[in-house]
């Protein structure tokens, strides 16, 4: 994958497809031998840090004021438009049990819940290591029955 075809794909219409094409983008980049852009890792993080809130609990507010902040504040974060302090990522990652590996590496490590990776797989497939995206998924289809 070139990387003008990469970043064409960030530009999607809807809220998924466009983090869909920024985990394309990273991998193109990455497989290129080129540093991704701080941008395109802030994308992830804060696709990391909604899912990985879902995955411990539905209601945002709730977990904003566990944490100490406002709603206004965690949403975002999760949208990518503020990124989190240190002492919040760690407070957020104390709360949930969610790791800060997976946060910032996409990592499932031994210590991860297997209640919350479950959870996480569950809400974004495409954020689990080995599981093929939905575009080749289609492609396999596609070759078993044609």
């Amino acid at each position: 994958m070139s990387a003008t075809i990469a970043i064409m794909a960030t530009k999607a219409s809807s809220k998924r497809q466009s983090f869909q094409g920024a985990s394309i983008a990273i991998v193109a980049i990455m497989a290129s031998g080129k540093k991704p852009k701080s941008s395109e890792l802030r994308a992830l993080i804060a696709r990391r840090l909604k899912i990985a809130r879902q995955a411990y609990e539905p209601n945002a507010a709730a977990v904003a004021r566990a944490l100490g902040i406002t709603p206004q504040t965690m949403n975002k974060y999760e949208q990518g438009t503020t990124f989190p302090d240190e002492l919040f990522l760690v407070k957020f990652s104390d709360l949930t049990g969610i790791p800060m590996d997976f946060i910032f590496r996409g990592r499932f490590p031994q210590e991860m819940p297997v209640v919350l990776a479950a959870r996480i797989g569950v809400l974004d497939p495409e954020l689990v290591p080995g599981n093929p995206s939905p575009a080749s998924k289609a492609g396999q289809e596609f070759e078993t029955n044609g």
